[in-house]
């Protein structure tokens, strides 16, 4: 099982900048270095640091630069459910196989 982490440095805003048309060939060039990245870290298991700011834009996102990964989610209806303070948010990736499986915790739990 191979683990890892990467701080995706500002990764709200390139997205917010990829999701806003016309996109910049510079903007294609840092999703597709991050998406080579992404596949050369070859993590079962990959927690990303300052990802993008929401759930819905961090599915977009993913789906962009790590097609082969699940994006764990809390299936939140509001963004406080994250109990994220800021734009840095945290995201964790696991790898689609059969056999890989990934959830949340309440954070209650995880806070005591």
């Amino acid at each position: 099982l191979k683990i890892c982490a990467w701080n995706i440095e500002h990764a709200d805003k390139l997205w917010k900048a990829a999701s806003t048309p016309p996109v910049d060939r510079k903007i294609d060039a840092r999703l597709d270095a991050i998406a080579e990245e992404i596949a050369h870290i070859d993590a079962d298991v990959l927690f990303v640091s300052e990802g993008p700011g929401s759930e819905a834009a961090a599915q977009g996102f993913f789906a962009r630069v790590a097609p082969a990964y699940r994006l764990v989610t809390r299936n939140a209806t509001d963004w406080r459910d994250y109990q994220v303070r800021g734009t840095q948010w945290l995201w964790f990736l696991v790898r689609n196989t059969e056999t890989l499986t990934g959830e949340l915790q309440h954070i209650d739990r995880w806070r005591t």
